[in-house]
């Protein structure tokens, strides 16, 4: 209960935040998937990413993070506060994803990034093998989720601020069953890669 309080909080604090940052505009908010089990996959263009999830979606978010975040003062004790996993070598990475499949079975939602760290706005979408390993495992529905600006408020390798008044999208995508799921890592990598390149497509419309 202290901990849902605290990240309450916390989500409070970032959309006051963003309000000054940024201009923010949803795309298809009502695919978004409010309840039940699911794994949210998403581009990465800022640390933004992260915080922008958690403010524009209703329920409790469980995300996985980069372990050298954990070292950065106040940031390393609010991402253990939040219960944020670390991924960071293979037994810590290991502790992690059992502790997201958990998450999930339990019908929580677990967000990832799955191109493996921030990457440049410009830069070709790609995904790390094994994206789907925790919707294939957990047997849970994946959310494809786009989103375009971040990096021009905080660019990759930045942790404040270097633009202010900026547009930011976020677009989210029809959910993949797991019925749909293939067994060849690289045509699931593919579906992915599809709808963020259809989501990004809409935007730019």
């Amino acid at each position: 209960m202290v901990l849902f309080t605290f990240y309450r909080a916390c989500r409070l604090l970032v959309r006051l935040m963003l309000g000054v940052l940024c201009r923010i505009e949803v795309l298809n908010q009502s695919k978004a998937v409010e309840s039940g089990p699911v794994l949210i996959c998403c581009n990465h263009q800022s640390i933004l990413d992260p915080p922008l999830m958690a403010a524009i979606m209703g329920r409790r978010l469980l995300f996985m993070a980069a372990g050298y975040l954990f070292d950065i003062p106040v940031l390393g004790c609010i991402l253990r506060r939040l219960g944020v996993l670390p991924v960071q070598g293979s037994s810590s990475t290991l502790r992690s994803m059992r502790a997201a499949l958990h998450h999930l079975n339990e019908g929580g939602a677990v967000v990832i990034f799955p191109q493996g760290g921030v990457r440049q706005p410009e830069e070709e979408l790609s995904v790390q093998p094994g994206a789907f390993y925790m919707a294939a495992r957990a047997e849970v529905p994946l959310q494809p989720v786009f989103i375009e600006g971040t990096g021009r408020v905080i660019p990759g390798g930045y942790y404040l601020p270097r633009s202010f008044g900026e547009k930011i999208s976020v677009n989210f995508g029809d959910v993949i069953r797991p019925e749909n799921f293939s067994t060849d890592r690289q045509q699931l990598n593919e579906m992915l890669l599809s709808s963020w390149r259809c989501l990004k497509d809409e935007m730019n419309r």
